[in-house]
């Protein structure tokens, strides 16, 4: 390697000198030159290079450091960013003026290339003249600014150091996706260090800037986007005049009449002048271009940024179908905008142009089938040629005419031909249709499918709508008495989901606020706890909006959910401060008492319900993903609910309850108050309630061994009863539509498919609740029929079912009449789709080596699987065989007759089929053209018999080839190398797990020939996953409850007691899932969860208020165990009773399907939280208590043992106190020794 010694700035001048670009084969000189503003900073390092040998580039004195880097975009933009001048100024306020420039060429893709004097690398000298000293970062100086605005940067300490980034700065500056400023900071003193640089770095370089074509899909696409629009509109941009483009742009807008518009950037590419150039488009825009822009639909944006001046930040394009379709070398910059998305049509019959040879004619003018390909081939094409200058006007030029009509094919020459033969003289051209391969049929009638396919951010309603809104007009545009008929729209269920959950949300409202009324016996007080109902949602919906989500089925079904429990906090609030002013408080006394009592229990179980929902946020998979919007709202909504209730609700307490006080004129006495507070301890204990619910708990608490009993009881109950439940993974809620599918012999024609499908249409028909029925026959080529096409000897029915049909008797319906159908192939019956990305059938993949093996396999498990209990049918998609004559060429007979298989295969597929010879447009429309008709065969021994051209003369095909019939398989499935096949079991009802497990019991059993492996997937996979992220996801919260309730009550013990509620609140869902009949699923999954965090609620209200009786207070000792629980269960009883039933009565029109919607979550959800919260209670007021005094208890006999030296305790706190007992008596009235007292009013 041969190196030459320079320093550093003469190394960069030298390798500037030698850059070179290559555009379309074309060579120039790429830096041109320097603009300089010398200091102190550049003068010695850089100025020195320049003036001792410059070599060919020329150097400017500038006089402004922003004007000299203008100048420098202007030259590079001017000369189509093929040339540039790069730009150097001292270190300090010099290097900061290039800021601008640096920003403005970044953002206009203007290369610019940036060489600032930068502070001393061993920094010994500084501070140097108005340098910026930064006193926390000593690398830093003036030029990191340049980082913000540089598409790429470097700072060189080491001479070294240069060949790197000087590679870099080239990369950057020459790609036309990526140019901009590129800065390369120069620190003054290794400006000047001498280097060995090799010769390689120094030599002339050349960066070829190559076009980058679209792929073939790109084309597609763009295809078929512009051929379903009737408004288009170019962009021209700054892409168009750096890529030379604008006399292909000219030549495309002219050819269709397109209209175009020009950027900022793309002004002065083609002559303002041209009719169809508009002008600027935008902010600066001219009046036509916008009203142009406002109309269309369909942007074309060539080599556009589509900035905010263009778009008129995104205002501008307001037609509702305007798509866009961008062709820019930079994918950042193609992607600004909507993609390409349509509307496909299907069923329609297809044109091409038939060119038919007359014998007699070609064999007079010597004309061959290869002349007429050749002509069609060679004619036709517009090819650009530059561009020419006419009168101070720009030209483009281009050759060639268009072929647009049958007549322009007609007058076509032939080369080679006679009589100067054209195609007409030898041929008849005309247009004809297409062999079909499908039909399409809609309540009996031939239709034209036409699918419409939204964007994913698009509004599936509001896009229904104004499908709908257009049909009339098109209806009247198309005449003849053509009529629309939708066949699957997702819109009319998600407004009926949407209005049936608002319905139950108010129905369930309604109940809510009358059980509240029923216990408080107050319309104030009911209407203070109800207003935190509208003021919860309320910013509920603040919170769904600032986190993106839109209110749909999930989210408002999580809200009506939510309504039975945001008001539970407002209940234990608004019921003690009613208890404490009936004992005679003062307002404002009895409003902070009693939020003092409450604050810390209420927080603490919100706290627990919403921290159930935070697993979801990490569960993955399907449950996730569906339930992530769910579980965020009613977090929102139950967090709403306690704020509402520790602030708004106290004032309204304070606003509009009375009290004995106020009744009193605002004084009351001691003596009056204590009269007041008996009277009111008294009627509490002589009310329903208690009457019945004390008796209860003092039994229980005298037989905690039988109580505990009892309850392992109910779990073994409930434990016996989970193998009785159904499991399915989403349910049927919400269907109206099934599938039918036909299949018949492979083989079948399309007649005689199509034949067979009208016996299953009319069938179907005929069925009460189907509405529409439309069926697919064949292969279709696009559209939402092509999704579900399958062959042309299979058909495939979409039916849509009235609203209020039934679908699992409408589906056994449908299978028992189409059975009756004989000669119709074999008929499955099926929902639409799975819905959110599941599989409604069980399926066992099987692979294998090879076919033999997987077609016994296949066969083997259809066997075994068919019958399976709750299922309707079991399939394979291993395709059937079809029979194919098979051309089978002795590659040694051909040879000796000069002939090979190509050959061979040329000779029929010319003879057999039309010979393709490319694609005419007329009008708007590509049309494939063929030449001749084919040969139609009627039996083998015809094809036998087809002569092959040889030079020794015609041969017959069986004297070189067998022909014989074969079967041979419709397709082929494969993973990683092995053949796979797919057996499918479709359950009938709800039982998802009852199938898959009689399933995997099956398979065991299914012998499998040797190296056949079977794997389970499909619904079951699904299922299993779902359920599995579930209950990680129940722990989990299990695990948080836990541990806030530790917080709350700094005890390790005390919430292992509340957590018992949880597994009582299974036997309540369990028993209620029985009793309605509904499978247990991922909506039933998300109830149990639900479920641990509100049942634990109501535990936590009482064994809150049981610690407060249990503390001294006010000098007065705390109340003994037992007394702590008799009165805390009594106060409790009510709030608990209320908050449950709140919920239970909100949840219940949701529950019982009322308006006969509900969606499928929400009553699966609702059924499981009203029977687990039902349980749950009963056995908090009964078996919580007993649970806390067989804990506490026994240490507060310890602690009195402890106190009184070892003895037993005999003493007042081991006993309840003589003025606080409550006996029964047995007419079921309550005797206190003396008025009952709660501690909150002890002095």
């Amino acid at each position: 390697m041969t190196t030459t010694r320079l320093t550093m700035a003469q190394a960069l001048v030298k390798f500037l000198d030698n850059q070179y670009v290559e555009v379309d084969g074309v060579q120039s000189k790429f830096v041109a030159g320097v603009f300089t503003i010398f200091g102190h900073g550049n003068v010695l390092g850089l100025g020195q290079a320049l003036e001792q040998d410059s070599g060919d580039l020329v150097v400017h004195q500038g006089r402004n450091e922003q004007g000299m880097c203008h100048a420098a975009m202007g030259f590079a933009k001017q000369h189509l960013r093929r040339k540039i001048y790069a730009c150097t100024s001292s270190v300090g306020p010099g290097a900061a003026n290039m800021l601008t420039a640096a920003a403005t060429a970044s953002a206009n893709r203007i290369p610019l290339l940036l060489l600032p004097g930068d502070v001393y690398a061993s920094r010994q000298p500084d501070p140097v003249l108005q340098q910026i000293e930064q006193f926390h970062d000593l690398s830093i100086s003036t030029n990191d600014a340049f980082k913000a605005v540089s598409k790429f940067w470097d700072r060189i300490n080491r001479p070294e150091q240069l060949m790197s980034a000087a590679l870099n700065a080239m990369r950057v500056l020459t790609d036309p996706a990526e140019t901009g400023a590129v800065t390369l900071a120069l620190p003054q003193d290794v400006q000047g260090e001498a280097y060995d640089y090799p010769d390689s770095f120094l030599q002339k370089r050349v960066h070829r800037i190559d076009r980058r074509p679209a792929t073939e899909a790109m084309l597609a696409d763009a295809v078929s986007l512009l051929r379903g629009k009737r408004k288009p509109l170019l962009i021209c941009g700054g892409g168009v005049r750096y890529s030379g483009a604008a006399a292909e742009l000219q030549a495309f807008a002219e050819r269709f009449d397109i209209p175009f518009t020009e950027t900022q950037a793309g002004k002065s590419a083609i002559v303002s002048a041209h009719p169809l150039n508009m002008g600027g488009i935008g902010e600066t825009g001219s009046l036509a271009a916008n009203t142009l822009a406002r109309e269309a639909d369909l942007i074309i944006g060539v080599g556009t940024r589509y900035s905010d001046f263009t778009t008129g930040s995104k205002s501008l394009f307001q037609n509702p179908d305007v798509q866009f379709l961008n062709l820019n070398v930079g994918a950042f910059d193609v992607q600004k905008l909507d993609g390409v998305r349509g509307a496909e049509v299907t069923g329609g019959a297809t044109q091409h142009i038939q060119v038919l040879p007359r014998p007699q004619d070609m064999a007079a003018s010597g004309a061959t089938i290869a002349s007429i390909s050749d002509a069609l081939k060679n004619n036709g094409s517009l090819v650009p040629a530059g561009s020419i200058e006419e009168k101070g006007k720009t030209l483009s030029l281009q050759i060639g005419s268009p072929v647009d009509s049958l007549d322009a094919i007609k007058g076509l020459p032939l080369s080679g031909a006679r009589g100067a033969a054209t195609i007409g003289s030898v041929a008849d051209v005309s247009l004809a249709e297409d062999a079909r391969t499908s039909i399409t049929r809609t309540n009996g009638k031939e239709t034209l499918a036409v699918s419409v396919t939204k964007k994913p951010e698009g509004d599936t309603v509001g896009i229904s709508h104004a499908v709908k809104d257009a049909i009339p007009q098109l209806e009247a545009e198309l005449g003849s008495n053509a009529k629309f008929t939708p066949v699957f729209d997702q819109a009319p269920f998600i407004e009926k989901s949407i209005k049936d959950l608002t319905t139950e949300g108010l129905l369930g409202l309604g109940f809510a606020v009358a059980v509240i009324l029923l216990f408080l016996l107050s319309v104030r007080s009911t209407l203070v706890t109800a207003v935190s109902i509208p003021l919860s949602l309320l910013i509920t919906f603040i919170g769904l909006s600032a986190t993106g989500y839109s209110l749909n089925i999930l989210t408002l079904g999580a809200l009506t959910i939510a309504i039975g429990r945001v008001v539970d906090d407002s209940i234990v609030v608004i019921e003690n401060i009613k208890r404490h002013l009936s004992y005679g408080e003062a307002k404002i006394t009895a409003i902070l008492t009693s939020i003092r009592e409450v604050a810390g229990a209420i927080t603490a179980s919100t706290l627990t319900t919403v921290a159930v929902f935070l697993p979801i946020a990490f569960v993955a998979g399907l449950a996730g993903e569906l339930f992530r919007p769910f579980a965020l709202t009613v977090t929102i909504a139950l967090v709403s609910s306690l704020l509402v209730s520790l602030t708004i609700v106290p004032v309204l307490a304070y606003w509009f309850l009375r009290s004995p006080a106020d009744k009193a004129g605002g004084y009351v006495s001691e003596a009056s108050a204590r009269e007041t507070a008996a009277k009111a301890h008294e009627a509490e204990q002589r009310s329903f309630l208690q009457r019945g619910y004390l008796p209860v708990l003092t039994k229980t608490q005298r037989h905690p061994v039988i109580t505990l009993v009892a309850a392992v009881l109910v779990l073994g109950g409930t434990a016996a009863m989970s193998p009785l439940l159904a499991t399915d993974l989403l349910g049927r809620s919400g269907e109206n539509s099934m599938t039918v599918k036909q299949a018949l012999p492979a083989g079948t024609s399309l007649a005689e498919g199509s034949a067979a499908a009208i016996k299953v249409e009319k069938a179907l028909r005929g069925i009460d609740g189907i509405k529409d029925v439309q069926v697919t026959t064949g292969n279709a080529p696009t559209g939402f029929s092509a999704l579900q096409s399958t062959g042309a000897a299979n058909s495939t029915f979409t039916v849509v079912t009235e609203e209020k049909a039934s679908q699992g008797k409408l589906q056994d319906t449908v299978r028992s009449e189409l059975a009756k159908i004989s000669g119709a192939g074999k008929i499955t019956v099926g929902s639409q789709q799975g819905g959110f990305g599941t599989t409604s059938t069980v399926d066992i993949t099987l692979k294998a080596a090879r076919s033999d093996d997987l077609r016994t396999a296949s066969d083997a498990m259809v066997k075994a699987m068919d019958g399976v209990p709750g299922s309707t049918e079991v399939s394979t998609n291993l395709a059937a065989s079809q029979p194919v004559v098979q051309v089978k060429v002795d590659r040694a007979k051909a040879t000796a007759a000069g002939l090979n298989e190509q050959q061979v295969a040329g000779v029929l597929a010319s003879t057999i089929s039309p010979v393709p010879a490319g694609t005419v447009r007329i009008g708007t429309n590509d049309y494939p053209v063929r030449i001749g008709e084919g040969t139609r065969f009627t039996s083998i021994d015809a094809v036998r018999d087809l002569k092959l051209p040889t030079a020794r003369g015609p041969v017959p095909l069986s004297s070189i080839a067998s022909v014989e019939q074969t079967d041979v398989p419709v397709s082929i499935t494969a993973s990683n190398g092995q053949r796979t096949a797919r057996v499918s079991v479709t359950p009938s009802g709800g039982n998802l797990g009852a199938v898959s497990t009689e399933v995997q019991t099956r398979l065991k059993n299914v012998q499998l020939p040797p190296g056949v492996t079977a794997e389970i997937g499909g619904a079951t996979t699904q299922q299993a996953e779902s359920f599995g992220q579930l209950g990680l996801a129940l722990l989990a919260a299990i695990a948080i409850v836990y541990v806030i309730m530790v917080a709350a009550f700094k005890s390790l013990v005390q919430p292992l007691i509340l957590l018992v509620s949880i597994p009582f609140a299974a036997t309540g869902a369990i028993a209620l899932l029985l009793v309605t009949g509904v499978p247990l699923g991922l909506p039933s999954l998300i109830g149990m969860l639900m479920l641990v965090g509100i049942v634990v609620t109501n535990a936590i209200v009482l064994i809150d208020l049981i610690n407060q009786y249990r503390q001294p207070r006010n000098g007065e000792p705390g109340m003994s165990v037992a007394d702590a629980i008799t009165h805390g269960a009594r106060q409790r009883l009510r709030p608990i009773l209320m908050t449950a039933l709140a919920t239970v009565f909100a949840l219940t029109p949701m529950a019982l399907g009322l308006t006969g919607g509900g969606g499928f979550i929400s009553q699966p959800l609702a059924i499981v939280v009203i029977g687990g919260l039902i349980s749950s209670t009963a056995l908090t007021l009964i078996l919580v208590p007993v649970l806390y005094r067989l804990v506490e208890g026994r240490r507060e006999r310890k602690a009195l043992q402890k106190a009184d030296g070892g003895r037993p305790a005999h003493g007042r706190r081991a006993q309840p106190a003589p003025a606080e007992t409550v006996d029964a008596r047995p007419d079921g009235q309550f005797d206190a020794d003396e008025p009952d007292e709660a501690p909150a009013l002890r002095n």
